[in-house]
């Protein structure tokens, strides 16, 4: 073992620490043992002494009250023969000692008294004084405990010198050996074959296995290198799909935000609104519009899920308020079909374990579908209820199409509309691979049961919550402007097009100024000068970054609380993220729906 250690250091720590840890442990453990057997000691010689003292008491003041000289000697020397009682001595109440015993007490022993009374307990007729000392019992304590710690001390030591001679021989030893093995792999590469010199105490184990495993993994590290190679290549194509998907996404909804908000106010114009023809040529560019942007949020929606960028806040969510706010967007749209819509969530329903907004996004696909895939005047319904595995369920029904098993089968296959491309019914055929991504992601099931020609039933399945619903934070409401009252609007935004769609939006408030300031510069100048009643703000400007100018107010106590609105075309959710953090009352992506906007800017300059 001596051996080992010079030429090893693992084997050095090893004994230094082990053995450093067994000393400790020794000396701790004897310590304590030393400690426990002097306390030990001592409080049994005290209450030894006290119990002595108590029960010579009584004999000795009957002594004392019938003055027996001698039976009053034989108490006193009799309560000395404790070793923690040095002296004795029997005061009369007129000072005159009656009788004592033992040593002179030494510096330091504790004192004690005893009132003596009669035996009928009424009349006082001295005292007895007592002398405790234990010095005499420390000191033999103190003897005992040296050798109780020296013994602890070396039963501690023998148990290490053991482990450390059996450590060695079952793991150093051979580690050592398969240390110099790996130093001696070959510069070229060629994987050796580990060897661990066997034991007769281990046979097969760990150790064997290690080498083995090591030889393993020096055969098949070209193939480990290539595969990080191809991994590190894979990601950085999907990174590189991300970043194209992102900007392809803000510069396409740039145009369609001047496309749809010039459509939708020429839906508004009254000369359109009394023309059958134009009105409805106004529908088909808005339906054309939202259909693309649709496209464009569900492509880049799918891009962010498979990416693994997309974010996803699990709390506990009610099911009957997120039902209803999901079929009242598609009533509509049911009813210009002649659908009926049936919902039914039990009262009491636990909540459920989701994100609030991708829970209403999921039910908002399925519901969708089954308007686009039903039949004229046919029915969906929208049910939930609770399973018995501490689970929750919604099911979306509808009396529609319905799906065949081949159907089925490529059911979540991405821009697979299994022919419905053909109805006439709008779509991108990636709306149920994002709806079964999402609820994965938040810990959930979606399962499908369909048959062509009588309908679909798709019921998703998430985690039941045992914690309330935490209620939304409100604003307090402010009073409304009166008649006549006038309110400002700057718009912070470089692109004359979307300045003219937005000034077209407010025309719908005759009350409403908008001003525009084309750069951070001249909005901070306009904000200074007179600050207005609310902030429209893009986010990428000629001199900067919107949220520059959007932490400025809101580190400036004089405008602190001054509304602002993000509309912007970055539709990311970390730009989304990141500009509600930093204090925007709401974000609104372009291009945006004007019932939507008007009702965001109404809200905020209530």
């Amino acid at each position: 073992m001596l051996g080992a250690t010079h030429h090893s250091p693992l084997v050095k720590r090893i004994l230094l620490l082990v053995g450093g840890l067994g000393l400790a442990v020794s000396l701790l453990w004897g310590g304590i043992a030393s400690e426990i057997d002097r306390s030990r000691s001592l409080q049994a010689a005290t209450e030894s002494a006290h119990s002595a003292i108590e029960a010579s008491a009584e004999p000795i003041a009957l002594a004392a009250w019938l003055l027996d000289q001698r039976l009053l000697a034989a108490h006193t020397r009799g309560l000395t023969q404790n070793r923690a009682i040095v002296h004795a001595r029997v005061v009369a109440t007129d000072g005159l000692t009656l009788a004592q015993a033992g040593n002179q007490p030494p510096p330091g022993s504790k004192q004690r008294s005893v009132t003596l009374y009669s035996p009928d307990g009424k009349t006082r007729i001295g005292e007895l004084q007592v002398s405790e000392s234990l010095a005499e019992i420390e000191a033999e304590v103190g003897r005992r405990s040296a050798w109780l710690f020296v013994g602890e001390v070396v039963k501690v030591l023998l148990l290490t010198a053991v482990v450390l001679v059996v450590l060695h021989a079952l793991v150093t030893r051979r580690l050592m050996s398969l240390s110099k093995q790996l130093h001696a792999v070959p510069a070229d590469g060629t994987p050796p074959t580990m060897v661990v010199p066997t034991s007769r105490l281990a046979g097969r184990d760990e150790l064997v296995l290690l080498a083995e495993a090591l030889s393993q993994h020096l055969k098949d590290r070209d193939a480990v290198r290539r595969l990080a190679r191809e991994r590190d290549s894979a990601e950085a194509a999907s990174q590189a799909k991300s970043d194209f998907l992102s900007r392809m996404s803000h510069e396409l909804r740039t145009p369609l935000n001047g496309i749809l908000g010039f459509a939708q106010a020429f839906r508004r114009h009254p000369a359109v609104a009394n023309d059958e023809t134009l009105l409805r040529y106004a529908r088909l560019m808005l339906r054309s519009g939202w259909h693309l942007k649709s496209l464009i949020d569900d492509v880049l929606d799918l891009s962010r899920i498979e990416s693994g960028t997309a974010r996803i806040a699990i709390v506990p969510v009610e099911v009957g308020s997120t039902v209803d706010a999901a079929t009242s967007m598609l009533r509509a749209e049911a009813e210009a079909r002649q659908i009926g819509i049936d919902t039914g969530v039990p009262f009491g329903l636990p909540a459920v374990m989701a994100d609030p907004l991708r829970l209403q996004q999921v039910l908002i696909n399925l519901i969708s579908n089954a308007v686009k895939y039903n039949r004229e005047g046919g029915r969906l319904s929208v049910l939930a209820g609770s399973g018995d595995d501490a689970r929750v369920w919604i099911r979306v029904s509808d009396t529609g199409l319905g799906m065949s098993a081949e159907q089925l089968a490529m059911l979540y296959q991405p821009f697979n509309r299994l022919g419905r491309e053909h109805t006439g019914a709008a779509g991108t055929g990636i709306g149920l691979v994002i709806t079964r991504r999402l609820v994965e992601m938040m810990g959930g099931e979606l399962l499908v049961d369909s048959t062509a020609g009588v309908g679909s039933q798709f019921t998703v399945w998430l985690p039941a919550s045992t914690a309330p619903v935490e209620p939304l934070p409100t604003r307090p409401a402010k009073l409304a402007p009166g008649d006549g009252e006038r309110r400002t609007v700057l718009y912070v935004e470089d692109d004359p097009v979307n300045v003219e769609v937005m000034r077209a939006l407010l025309q719908a408030r005759p009350l409403i100024t908008l001003a525009v300031a084309p750069d951070l510069a001249s909005a901070s100048q306009q904000i200074g000068r007179q600050a207005p009643d609310l902030v429209l703000l893009d986010m990428n400007l000629p001199d900067g970054e919107g949220l520059v100018l959007l932490q400025a107010l809101r580190e400036d106590p004089m405008h602190h609380d001054l509304p602002v609105v993000v509309v912007s075309a970055d539709a990311m959710d970390a730009s989304v993220g990141r500009a509600m953090q930093a204090g925007a009352q709401a974000y609104l992506t372009k291009p945006y729906n004007f019932d939507a906007a008007l009702k965001e800017v109404d809200k905020l300059l209530a």
